[in-house]
This record gives structure tokens, C-alpha cells and sequence, in this order.
């Protein structure tokens, strides 16, 4: 089957392009979901020099629609001819409540069962900081998987995701709320389960909505891929906070001269700067403060790892302090964006929103943050005493 696929341009005989091939599934709302809209994307590879990604299906592009009957139940058939050069395939369903839901997958043999699309009803409300809300299905427990043999058992995996997005469209702040424990570095990988927050120090002074998604692996719903598995369901709630906030950072305007002048760090303006894999980023403070928390917000991290160094006026350092930023559950398996080192070794960048309490214990007129692996990309850095 593989050398058919790799060989599909060269070896027409290899599959009757006539074939035709069905994916069935269900969508569930406490609504009446007679006549619900579901819509079936593709995503063709017309450059097959290229590769995407993770961003193969949200490139993907409508192919055909069709509606779901009194239960819920859907399906598609396409012809196999519409499958070649497909990377990808989306069903996705817009709800009258304003939820979506879409899972991503790829036609293997002539019947696919596909997850369930919900209709998920988040209802947010925060409570000192802290983002309650309704999941999509009843808490799971989070256990870690079960190696049997060969073979790894794991249970429902659910993981949500806050996003707080201003009104001109920047992501001020994003968590999530399953993240791998920081030694689980081999298969099969450990996860705990963190509240998502959102105080003072996340919101600064910014002004927009807080948003959920989620992340849904259900390993109950067989889904006819090339290995036994599940396909994921990804949904994002209808409903949305609007949050203002009024903390403004000591770092407000401060140079950064590593990344430009005037500072793109400092700007309040949540734009991407491309830092060229750099190791160090300085902020020299007007006057020395007492610096409680450092939040880095939008940054792309080789492996992960940041340093924190607090130095004082006479050029002592009052505090030293290290993180590693954990994979994050949401997605199928943790990793991201290889890069070579200098040293000829190989490092993963990981996305960081971070808050990072620190306590020198005395005023602080410098602050320094390393990065050994790398820093690729990043949007804002704020100071709070």
C-alpha cells in the first residue's frame, strides 16, 4: 500500500480511482441537531517540495457539505481519485451556540469512523484569578498510560486551553491546562493537570476576550486509521470573557537594544520579533525596583529552557533562577520545531507563556534573561514589582 502511495503519480494501476471511499460520524448537542451543517475540507500538497506540518489541515479548503439527521449521524463518500496528493482531510460543524468543532484525519480503506463532534457549552466564570468552566465530557482521570508488552494503553486524554486575544487581534496570554511532568522525556509520557489562571500579572493592561478550546482523545471511538488509534476532536466554546486590565509593568518602554530600538519587548504591542536564535536579552530598570514576577509572553524557546539573572546597581547578582517550559498535552504527542545548535547538536523550540516569580530579596537594577538553546521568537517581556 505504501509503495502505491509513494509511487501514485508513475503507477496509475496501483488503485481504480473510481473507488469510492466513506467516512461516517455524529455530531451531539443538547440542542436538536437534525440538519446540522458539516462541513468536509482537503488539503491538497500542489507543492509536494514542501512540508507544513502540523499546518497541513488548517490550510485545508471546502470540498463538500452535507447535513446530519434526527441522531446526529453524517457521512461522505468521495471518489479515491480525490484522495491522491491529499495530506489532509477536516470535518468541521459551526453550532447555533456559537461552538466549533472539527477533527482532522485521512482516508485509509474503503469505511472511516470519525470522532464526534461536539457542541461543547464552556459556561467561563473566574474566581480570584482562576478560569472555572464545564468540559466537554466528565473530568477524566489522569492517569498515566499502561505499558502492556508491547503495547501502551492510555485512557480518555483531555486537555483545555485559555487563549486571551486583544482587540486588535494579539495573543496576550495562552495555557493550557494538561502539561507533561518534567522527566517524563521518554515514551509513553506522563502528564498533570494545572488550573488555568488568569490574574493581575496575565492581564496587565491589555483589553480583549478569553477564550477555551479543547482537546479530545477518546480512545472508545475506534477510528479506522493505518495503526489502531483514535482521531482527536478539537472544539472551541462559544462563549467568551471580556477582560480589561489595569496593571501597567516597571518594564513599560525599557530598551532592549539585542532586538531594536525602540524595544519590541516593552511596547505593549504584541508583535513577533524574529530574534535569530539569540542567547540574551537585558532590561537595565531606571531605578532599582524590587522585581516579584517576570512575564514572557509569545516566545519561541530552544528546548524549552530560560535563566533568569537579577543583578544589582554595583553589577552583583541579587538572584539567579532557572525554568523549563513543559509540552503541553494539546496535540497528539509532545514536540515541536527542530533546529541545529552550533555545537552541532539538535534543540526543540516550545512556546512560552510564562509568569516567573522571583524574589531577590533587595532592589534590582538588571535584569538578564538567557536563553542556552536559543531564542527564535518572541512578543513581550513586562517586569512587576
Amino acid at each position: 500500500m505504501w509503495r502505491c502511495a509513494v509511487l501514485s503519480l508513475a503507477c496509475t494501476g496501483c488503485f481504480n480511482p473510481d473507488d469510492i471511499l466513506a467516512a461516517h460520524g455524529r455530531v451531539a448537542s443538547v440542542d436538536p441537531v437534525e440538519g446540522q451543517v458539516v462541513r468536509l475540507l482537503r488539503y491538497v500538497n500542489n507543492q509536494p517540495d514542501t512540508f507544513p506540518g502540523e499546518e497541513w489541515c488548517s490550510l485545508a479548503t471546502p470540498l463538500k457539505e452535507t447535513r446530519a439527521d434526527a441522531e446526529g449521524k453524517f457521512g461522505y463518500e468521495v471518489f479515491r481519485v480525490e484522495t491522491r496528493s491529499a495530506l489532509c482531510f477536516r470535518i468541521d460543524a459551526s453550532f447555533p451556540s456559537g461552538s466549533v468543532a472539527w477533527s482532522d484525519f485521512t482516508f485509509y480503506g474503503p469505511e472511516t469512523q470519525l470522532a464526534p463532534l461536539l457542541d461543547w457549552r464552556a459556561a467561563p466564570w473566574l474566581d480570584a484569578g482562576v478560569l472555572h468552566f464545564d468540559p466537554p465530557v466528565p473530568w477524566p482521570d489522569d492517569l498515566p498510560p499502561l505499558v502492556m508488552g508491547n503495547r501502551t494503553y492510555v485512557g480518555i486524554q483531555l486537555t483545555h486551553r485559555e487563549q486571551l486575544v486583544t482587540t486588535d487581534g494579539g495573543i496576550a496570554w495562552q495555557a493550557d491546562d494538561r502539561l507533561q511532568v518534567p522527566d517524563a522525556s521518554v515514551f509513553p509520557y506522563e502528564y498533570a493537570r494545572e488550573p488555568l489562571v488568569m490574574d493581575a500579572l496575565r492581564l496587565e493592561d491589555f483589553e480583549g476576550t478569553l477564550s477555551l478550546s479543547a482537546w479530545l482523545y477518546d480512545p472508545d471511538q475506534e477510528v479506522a486509521l493505518v495503526s489502531s488509534g483514535t482521531s482527536p476532536t478539537r472544539m472551541r466554546a462559544g462563549e467568551r470573557l471580556a477582560l480589561r486590565g489595569t496593571r501597567v509593568p516597571l518594564s513599560r518602554g525599557l530598551p532592549c537594544p539585542e532586538l531594536g530600538t525602540p524595544c519590541p519587548l516593552t511596547d505593549r504591542e504584541l508583535t513577533t520579533v524574529d530574534a535569530g536564535l539569540i542567547n540574551e536579552v537585558a532590561l537595565n530598570l531606571l531605578t532599582p525596583s524590587m522585581v516579584s514576577a517576570i512575564v514572557i509572553r509569545g516566545a519561541s524557546i530552544g528546548d524549552g529552557l530560560i535563566r533568569i539573572v537579577l543583578a544589582t546597581e554595583d553589577g552583583g547578582v541579587a538572584a539567579e533562577l532557572e525554568h523549563t517550559v513543559p509540552y503541553s498535552g494539546f496535540g497528539p504527542s509532545p514536540g515541536g520545531e527542530s533546529f541545529r545548535l552550533p555545537d552541532g547538536g539538535y534543540a526543540q523550540l516550545r512556546l512560552a507563556y510564562v509568569v516567573l516569580p522571583v524574589d531577590a530579596g533587595t532592589p534590582s537594577s538588571r535584569v538578564i534573561l538567557q536563553f542556552p538553546a536559543g531564542l527564535a521568537r518572541i512578543q513581550e517581556v513586562s517586569l512587576f514589582e
